[in-house]
């Protein structure tokens, strides 16, 4: 029995847990978003010259504002749902030492 409660940890335990490990998540992801949608911007630009010469003219899909507002936001909702997902697994784990 002894044993048993010193292997569980307290309740403060267990809240900085959670606490430490939603900030991580989200600083985590909020850096891959960044450098995502910069990547992204990128990739788009390199992508719209193979398109250019293969005789797709007239797609520049940087100049599209809205399609790379759109672009961007989709890649932000996904980082949103990554770090609820991430949240979420840290508060059922919580809930499975209690």
């Amino acid at each position: 029995m002894d044993q048993q409660r010193r292997r569980r940890p307290s309740r403060r335990q267990r809240r900085l847990v959670l606490i430490l490990g939603a900030a991580v998540s989200s600083g985590l992801m909020f850096a891959v978003a960044i450098f995502g949608m910069a990547f992204l911007s990128w990739f788009i630009d390199v992508l719209a010259v193979p398109l250019a010469i293969c005789g797709i003219n007239g797609i520049q899909i940087s100049e599209r504002p809205l399609f790379m507002l759109g672009f961007h936001l989709f890649f932000l909702a996904l980082v949103a749902v990554i770090c609820f997902l991430i949240v979420d697994s840290l508060n059922s784990l919580m809930k499975r030492w209690d």
